[in-house]
Parts: C-alpha cells; sequence; structure tokens
C-alpha cells in the first residue's frame, strides 16, 4: 500500500513484511523536515516497523543545525523502536549526506540495533532488506506507479 501521509514524504507500507519505504520529495524546509521525521518516527512505532527503507537521494545537504536535532531529538527515538533492518538508499553524488548519516550512526552505533547498509539502488536494496522476498516486484511496480504516476493516474492514498 502506498500513502502520502506525511509531506513531503511518499511511504510505501508492506504490513506482512513489516517494512516502511519512505522517500524525501521536498526541498530544504527545516521545520517541514523535522515534522516530516519526527511524524515518521511516530508512524513506525504505530505500524511495528522492523524494516526501513529510507531514499535519501533527493534531500538536500544537512545543515549543522538539522544534524544537531537528528543526533540529540530523533536517533534516540529511533534507539527505542524494533526496526531490526535499515537501508538508506543515496546516489554516489550525495557524498556530504553520506559522512553525516555514518557519523550520526557511529554515535549511536551501540543503542540502534538495526543492521544498517546503504545501497544506490533501490532493487538491490530491497532484495537485501526482505531476503529476497518475493513480493519485491509487486512493491517496486506500486512504487514506481504511485510516485510516477500519469497525468491521469494519481491514486495515492492519505492515511489519517
Amino acid at each position: 500500500m502506498i500513502f502520502k501521509h506525511l509531506s513531503p514524504l511518499f511511504i510505501q507500507e508492506d504490513a506482512e513484511l513489516q517494512l516502511l519505504r519512505v522517500r524525501w520529495a521536498g526541498s530544504r524546509n527545516a521545520p517541514a523536515f523535522r515534522t516530516a521525521a519526527s511524524g515518521l518516527v511516530d508512524l513506525m512505532q504505530q505500524h511495528g516497523t522492523r524494516r526501513l527503507l529510507l531514499e535519501l537521494s533527493e534531500q538536500p545537504d544537512l545543515p549543522v543545525y538539522d544534524q544537531l536535532w537528528l543526533s540529540t531529538t530523533l536517533l534516540p527515538r529511533i534507539a527505542q523502536l524494533p526496526v531490526t533492518q535499515l537501508v538508506i538508499i543515496l546516489a554516489s553524488q550525495r557524498v556530504y549526506n553520506r559522512h553525516v548519516l555514518e557519523s550520526l550512526l557511529m554515535q549511536y552505533q551501540a543503542r540502534i540495533k538495526a543492521d544498517v547498509q546503504f545501497f544506490t539502488q533501490d532493487e538491490a536494496a530491497l532484495d537485501w532488506l526482505t531476503d529476497n522476498s518475493p513480493r519485491v516486484p509487486a512493491l517496486l511496480a506500486e512504487w514506481a506507479r504511485e510516485t510516477h504516476p500519469s497525468s491521469n493516474q494519481a491514486t495515492s492514498r492519505l492515511l489519517c
């Protein structure tokens, strides 16, 4: 199921796999980033998410004040969740954000129990995250259809 709940995030859920897939789809806006990120953690807690895929290739560079907020506010909350696998997708040219995220994750390495991996392609990331589940092709097709709908096909639903 795809739903667009936390602007500026696209979110896909697969309840059977306990998976949330998230793509940043907004511009640089610190209040929107923090609101969406906090809401995402709430959603993960409500849904018992164990597998999380974050597509951050479109995420603008994280300024220092957002890095501080992530390390003092968001990561401590994530450390409390039952997430066992976390995948971060970053395009190879997003070197700055990759270093920032690696540094933040190193600070919380002992508290975050998830196996964290970086990928550049979503199909390989989903295969790893789902142990090559036969559901991957359907998830990829749904994602492509819902995040890049044709002009007459906007089917994303709101989850309230």
